[in-house]
């Protein structure tokens, strides 16, 4: 069972206190179907509140479904998932052409998960990458999109639904009232947004507080150690410094997705890869023919997304801040990419962190990111500028397996967006 609801954050005030809740053990039909785990022995989730959701917590990391449809066995990786003390799963209408909603809500039915148990969260809104996942929240569609995932999920309300992306040709008048009369209905208990410009975010909320609305309580921006250079997918936002003041001061929640940067933070690419990188760019500018045929789409579309993100990601700043994170990581005894989810996880509000992969360890090893051993303000500091103060030392988490760790394939962290 769940912890006791912590007390309901008012409006405009962060989000409460958080619960340090030990990890235990759901029940499920057979451990047996659990795939091999490796959490640290020491590990207690961290729970908090999130605006709208009347107390109910959610676990500081999310399992993202984005690649459920393609694990060996769905069933036993939500198993191992679920007892690593996670109880929130991010889906959305896209993911898998809704297979990955319908695959968790076997799971649910399967398992006889209680489902005041867990906190379902989904999208929709936009268009699959055929459309380059472009908006489309006239109010029919939405409510399509929406009715659609419950009816895959096999429940009658989720918890948390996102709109996927802003139309920002739609006026936020119209998306609220819609919003609201989605709410009212009992389809879900509250709504967020997912790469909306802060701006729009901002008179979401104001407009539904000056007319007694429901509005938006969270946002789903990527937030990284690995500040890209520019959006790496299409209409999609990084949470900048202004954004993060603001949710440190509103009470937004933020449910932030691709933290990992593409497995960057883990150790995938280097300062070599950014040289070709710069060689391609050149060769882009220099023939008109070759760049026509370099898109997303051809034979060059895996080329393509490669350049995205090697132009996007590696700098020499992130190189920097990503060698601090190993040096942090060495310390604790823990792997980058623990380290990293730590980071956003420790970031002054209320900040969740989504991991997506079809790997029961890997995200056995990553729910330390979720857990109350949090990094300290000064390591945070650290770690973004590389500004000293702290020695860069601490206790050790105790792992079920001692020794070096060995560092998980940065391909299995790509969290949704």
């Amino acid at each position: 069972m769940l912890p006791e609801a912590a007390p309901y954050p008012t409006p405009g005030a962060p989000a409460g206190k958080f619960v340090r809740q030990p990890r235990t053990l759901p029940s499920v039909t057979s451990y047996d179907q659990l795939l091999p785990l490796d959490v640290p022995t020491s590990l207690e989730m961290e729970y908090a509140p999130v605006l709208g959701l009347h107390g109910k917590l959610m676990s500081r990391i999310v399992f993202g479904t984005l690649f459920l449809s393609k694990a060996d066995d769905p069933c036993a990786l939500l198993d191992a998932v679920r007892q690593t003390g996670c109880n929130a799963f991010d889906c959305a209408a896209v993911y898998g052409g809704g297979e990955c909603e319908r695959l968790l809500g076997v799971w649910m039915r399967e398992r006889k998960v209680p489902r005041e148990e867990v906190v379902l969260i989904t999208k929709g809104g936009c268009g699959g990458q055929d459309k380059l996942w472009a908006a489309d929240l006239h109010p029919d569609n939405v409510r399509s999109d929406l009715i659609n995932s419950l009816t895959k999920m096999g429940v009658s309300y989720v918890d948390l639904y996102l709109l996927h992306r802003d139309q920002p040709s739609r006026p936020i008048p119209e998306i609220v009232d819609m919003m609201h009369t989605l709410q009212q209905e009992g389809r879900y208990t509250a709504w967020g947004v997912s790469n909306w410009d802060l701006s729009r975010l901002r008179e979401a909320i104001a407009y539904a507080r000056a007319n007694g609305k429901a509005g938006p309580v969270c946002d789903s921006p990527q937030i990284s150690l690995a500040v890209p250079t520019r959006p790496v997918w299409p209409d999609t936002k990084f949470a900048d410094r202004e954004a993060l003041e603001f949710f440190a001061e509103s009470g937004v929640s933020v449910l932030a997705w691709e933290v990992l940067g593409k497995g960057f933070m883990t150790g995938k690419w280097d300062r070599a890869d950014a040289e070709k990188a710069e060689a391609l760019h050149a060769k882009i500018a220099a023939d008109p023919e070759f760049a026509r045929s370099f898109g997303p789409t051809g034979k060059l579309a895996a080329e393509w997304r490669e350049h995205q993100l090697t132009t996007a990601y590696c700098t020499e700043e992130n190189f920097k801040r990503r060698e601090r994170v190993a040096e942090l990581a060495a310390s604790k005894g823990l792997t980058m990419a623990q380290v990293a989810l730590q980071y956003v996880a420790s970031l002054p509000f209320n900040a969740f962190v989504q991991v997506g992969t079809t790997s029961a360890k890997h995200f056995g090893e990553n729910s330390v990111g979720g857990s109350i051993h949090k990094l300290s303000k000064e390591e945070v500091r650290w770690l973004e500028t590389g500004s000293d103060g702290f020695v860069r030392d601490g206790p050790k988490l105790a792992c079920s397996r001692p020794g070096k760790r060995k560092q998980q394939s940065p391909e299995e962290f790509v969290p949704p967006f």
